[in-house]
């Protein structure tokens, strides 16, 4: 029956959950941040399940959904379940480490946010935890993006942005 083969829609759920996320973490609704990003790994998983070719996209996505998880808890103040879920992003997805999320966060930068804290805390030994896996990325993913280096000249790639935060006028 072809109606019911596994379609590529699950995938497309996913990003919607994230992006539903993001947006509810934008408002300050917490619990409902964290549904969604919860709907959206688990629907990355299952597209990657049924489209393995899809795996790699489903877990840059499900890595970005987990570090969103990762800087729910750790404004929650949940040191530990931040850096058990922070750590699990990371080995997900090494190379999305340095990804902006929909509000502009990278998981390094909640992983470095997060070390601080655990530094302060009464279980500065986890801090030990997020540098070695910041250790264990590609030096390249911890340098600033193109636009934030300081060259004096502009990269040839980056042009110009129009219009109202970076619309491209369109």
């Amino acid at each position: 029956d072809p109606a019911a083969a596994p379609t590529q829609l699950t995938w497309f759920a996913g990003y919607a959950s994230l992006i539903a996320a993001e947006q509810w973490r934008q408002r300050s609704e917490f619990d409902e941040a964290k549904a969604s990003y919860r709907r959206a790994i688990e629907r990355f998983d299952a597209a990657a399940n049924d489209f393995p070719a899809t795996r790699d996209s489903c877990d840059h996505y499900a890595a970005l959904s987990e570090a969103g998880l990762a800087r729910l808890a750790l404004q929650a103040e949940d040191l530990s379940t931040a850096t058990d879920l922070l750590l699990a992003a990371f080995a997900r997805r090494p190379a999305s480490t340095a990804t902006q999320d929909g509000l502009g966060l990278t998981p390094i930068m909640t992983a470095k946010m997060l070390k601080a804290r655990l530094l302060e805390s009464d279980t500065p030994e986890r801090a030990a935890d997020v540098q070695a896996a910041l250790d264990a990325l590609d030096p390249e993913l911890l340098e600033p993006p193109p636009m934030e280096r300081s060259t004096g000249q502009r990269p040839s790639n980056d042009r110009p942005r129009r219009g109202p935060r970076g619309t491209g006028g369109r």
